[in-house]
């Protein structure tokens, strides 16, 4: 079976009513999973996005690249948790860590590049104490 996904957040064309619009079409047409990348260039952020988004649709499952180096951890999985609950559990994480370049364009410091960053986020966010 072949599973469809489709993802925002590249583009400044479009805010958050925009998106969850888009989802709630793209859920119609068939398509399984959403994805929001949080970028500096949409100036959107993910949380507020996945929560409209998760508003306007009834089965799409939810996902978040590129957060992990714009959050912490804890916050993330906060985020998640809550996430989770008024969209009856159809969150998914998904960590990414971007390219090398990724620090210097959202001015934050070199880490040790992608894979580290990853696996170091993904131990912490399994060690967050939410319920």
């Amino acid at each position: 079976m072949v599973r469809v996904g489709y993802a925002l957040g590249y583009g400044k064309f479009t805010n958050a009513k925009e998106m969850a619009d888009v989802m709630r079409q793209a859920e119609e047409r068939g398509f399984e999973m959403a994805f929001f990348s949080e970028t500096i260039e949409l100036m959107r952020d993910s949380v507020s996005s996945l929560a409209a988004i998760g508003l306007a649709t009834k089965n799409l499952r939810l996902g978040s690249t590129q957060i992990v180096r714009l959050r912490g951890p804890v916050v993330m999985a906060q985020s998640l948790a809550t996430l989770d609950e008024p969209t009856g559990g159809r969150m998914t994480l998904a960590p990414g860590a971007c390219a090398k370049s990724h620090p210097r364009v959202h001015a934050l410091p070199a880490d040790g590049g992608p894979t580290r960053l990853i696996n170091n986020s993904a131990e912490q966010v399994a060690l967050a104490p939410i319920p």
